[in-house]
């Protein structure tokens, strides 16, 4: 296959040989190799400067589409790219059982890992049937044992059940006006946490809550752009308000937006939001144009390719890389709630001793190194 793309594409030289009864071509192809292990696909390139330089930077996509692969890196050496595709991506997905937050982590498939601390906030995109919900309460399953989590379903439907457990008792929301609150709700604990780990005889400067061994906060809502289309000019404002904040200064506070959407169009992301979501996670099948949104028009030499496979996607952790992605595999009999009502509490830092004044939060901002000026 690699032989006749470069044969067909005139990826090669010609060179004459003559004789003395006749003159002979002969192909000399460059210098390509392949090798394959049973999981991954490397294949290096000329990347000389030669005649054939510019095609092999843009052939990663020709590749994924030829080897049903997905391409996860390149490695760049004098003279050579060498493109690494995964081959086998499906015996990566792993159970729920297995689907667990340690050590700041919580573990998605094998190799893939969402780190909060350090790619704060999660974007989920896709369709009706793609397994969205499912992802959400596996999510919300895993992350309850280690922290708190606020529920906003603006549709009121799966996630608002969870209000029935004595678990979430005051943890789920809907309607814009309770949305808000919660929202709001965030920003004042964002604000205690700082004034709060300010105030510890452990403070050290550059720390973040982990380091004291606090408890992260996670925000999740639903239908984001379903809901934000239903608000008026002065709510949207609030609103965004309160979300940016979020997303610009929560991380070192441990305070965690998943925003969670069947289409992430910059209209329902005002001020840069979208784009300071690092965690992003398709799911089911989307339009060309939905991956762009969801993983960024640089994305273009990216062969997204669509299975019907539900809780099967892409995911890019991080690396601005995005890579094929199975999410837990959730069994059909399976049931959340009675899952849920095993555990009997979350973890949640007790702030509310603390009522921080302006100035209190403006000289923890600073002592953290956040810039007030970015909400």
């Amino acid at each position: 296959m690699l032989a006749r793309l470069l044969e067909s594409n005139g990826l090669y030289e010609k060179k004459k040989r003559k004789s003395k009864d006749q003159t002979r071509e002969k192909i000399i192809f460059p210098k390509v190799y392949y090798r394959s292990t049973k999981e991954i696909l490397y294949l290096t390139l000329p990347t000389d400067g030669m005649k054939w330089h510019d095609r092999f930077q843009k052939i990663a996509k020709t590749f994924e589409e030829m080897y049903i692969s997905d391409f996860i890196s390149e490695k760049k050496e004098m003279g050579f790219t060498t493109y690494s595709l995964m081959i086998d991506v499906i015996s990566k997905r792993i159970s729920i059982e297995d689907c667990i937050a340690t050590d700041g982590k919580v573990k998605l498939m094998e190799g893939v890992s969402w780190d909060y601390a350090e790619v704060p906030h999660m974007l989920v995109t896709g369709g009706t049937g793609g397994g969205k919900t499912y992802f959400l309460l596996t999510l919300i399953q895993a992350l309850v044992k280690v922290g708190t989590v606020d529920i906003c379903d603006p549709k009121e439907a799966d996630l608002k059940d969870l209000q029935d457990l004595g678990l979430f008792r005051r943890h789920v929301f809907y309607g814009t006006k309770w949305i808000t609150k919660c929202l709001k709700n965030a920003v004042a604990e964002m604000n205690q946490r700082y004034v709060y780990m300010k105030a510890l005889p452990t403070y050290k400067t550059g720390k973040n809550f982990a380091y004291y061994d606090i408890p992260p906060y996670f925000v999740i809502v639903d239908e984001w752009a379903a809901f934000y289309s239903t608000l008026n000019y002065k709510e949207q404002d609030e609103i965004l308000g309160y979300v940016k904040e979020l997303v610009l200064k929560a991380r070192q506070a441990g305070v965690f937006l998943i925003l969670a959407t069947q289409r992430p169009d910059a209209e329902y992301f005002g001020g840069g939001i979208r784009d300071n979501i690092l965690f992003r996670v398709s799911l089911g099948k989307l339009q060309e144009q939905g991956y762009y949104m969801t993983f960024g028009n640089d994305q273009k030499n990216k062969a997204f390719v669509n299975k019907s496979i539900k809780g099967r996607g892409y995911v890019d952790d991080g690396s601005s890389v995005p890579r094929e992605f199975y999410a837990p595999f959730v069994p059909k009999k399976y049931d959340f709630i009675a899952e849920l009502k095993k555990i009997p509490s979350m973890k949640v830092l007790d702030t509310k001793e603390v009522y921080p004044t302006l100035n209190e939060i403006e000289e923890a901002y600073e002592e953290f190194g956040i810039d007030n000026n970015n909400s």
